[in-house]
């Protein structure tokens, strides 16, 4: 089974879209700097609720805490 992040056909070979278009569509594949990279299911609903009642919980601490923008860094 892949590690999402390592490319997963044979490493070291350069492939093409005209490789791409041969592999199965039952597997998520992108191609990057021509490498083979295998792309994660998407989320089920159950991580996406949780996901989601995080997201509102961190929202609504931050609520009413005054942001100030990004300071822009001068180079030496």
């Amino acid at each position: 089974m892949e590690r999402m992040g390592d490319p997963a056909k044979d490493i070291g070979t350069r492939f093409t879209y005209r490789h791409y278009r041969t592999w199965p569509d039952v597997e998520r594949w992108e191609l990057i700097d021509c490498a083979a990279w295998a792309m994660s299911p998407a989320p089920i609903r159950y991580h996406q609720r949780i996901a989601g009642r995080f997201f509102s919980k961190v929202v609504a601490f931050l609520e009413g805490f005054v942001v100030e923008p990004a300071k822009q860094f001068e180079e030496d």
